[in-house]
């Protein structure tokens, strides 16, 4: 199955993580903006993504990709006939049959969720691209023109919003975001969807790392050391009562981490 993946599709891959899919995207922001070109990205919201999946549609894609019926057989019993009921301090609510998602926390779910979105990398056009990490989508698009970049945005953003309606996932455009790069004033530029006013913001925060539209992440490296500075001043307080040892493992576990990520 992995070699009908698309290579655009990011999570739960070997080889595939947050810092390919951020990496790949900047620096293509990056070399248009030093060609003069405008960038506009489009930060896409889902609700719940992993809870709305069709059983009958991951059942049916499955058949597409040339799964044995023997194994569709294995994967629908999977996922039939499972139950979920609600616990508030002692109490519980009547047991209600699991009629869509994937079960969270196993094995076999990241991977039918990558199988039910594989399809929707061959919706986006080839002037705009798409930096995807499991339910997380921007959508980009770069072009000297900027009523090039707005148009493109929204088109290809209707086409996506389809692609969602149709397979039963739920877009949210009232918590959708986008920002523009490469122009100086974007006061005046928004997207309207479905009566949705979206306007621009100044930086935006995409799979963990808050980026604005200069691309100097100034205000992410401040909050990391803001962060990181709280949380040392916090082990100094507790450092006579740990070994050296111990207060390594940790800085690297609450300090050192954060650090990874810029």
């Amino acid at each position: 199955m992995e070699q009908k993946f698309s290579k655009y599709l990011s999570g739960f891959r070997k080889n595939y993580n947050t810092q390919i899919s951020l990496l790949k995207m900047l620096e293509t922001w990056k070399n248009n903006l030093n060609r003069g070109n405008k960038v506009g990205a489009l930060i896409m919201d889902l609700s719940k993504a992993f809870d709305t999946l069709n059983h009958d549609l991951i059942l049916a894609k499955l058949e597409a990709y040339g799964f044995s019926k023997d194994a569709i057989l294995f994967i629908k019993s999977y996922l039939d006939s499972r139950q979920q009921r609600t616990k508030i301090n002692t109490t519980f609510s009547d047991w209600l049959e699991i009629l869509c998602g994937v079960p969270q926390g196993s094995i076999l779910g990241p991977l039918l969720f990558n199988i039910f979105i594989n399809d929707l990398f061959l919706f986006i056009n080839e002037s705009s691209s798409l930096c995807n990490y499991a339910d997380d989508n921007t959508l980009y698009v770069c072009n000297q023109d900027i009523n090039v970049v707005k148009n493109t945005l929204l088109n290809d953003f209707d086409i996506l919003n389809l692609w969602f309606e149709k397979n039963h996932m739920v877009l949210n455009p009232n918590k959708c975001s986008f920002i523009f790069l490469g122009i100086k004033e974007t006061e005046n530029i928004s997207l309207s969807y479905k009566g949705y006013i979206i306007k621009p913001k100044n930086e935006e925060k995409i799979l963990g790392i808050t980026i604005d539209n200069k691309l100097n992440f100034d205000h992410h490296v401040s909050n990391i050391c803001k962060n990181g500075n709280r949380k040392l001043s916090a082990l100094s307080r507790i450092s006579y009562y740990t070994t050296q040892k111990q207060l390594k493992l940790l800085i690297s576990a609450f300090v050192k981490s954060d650090l990874d990520v810029l």
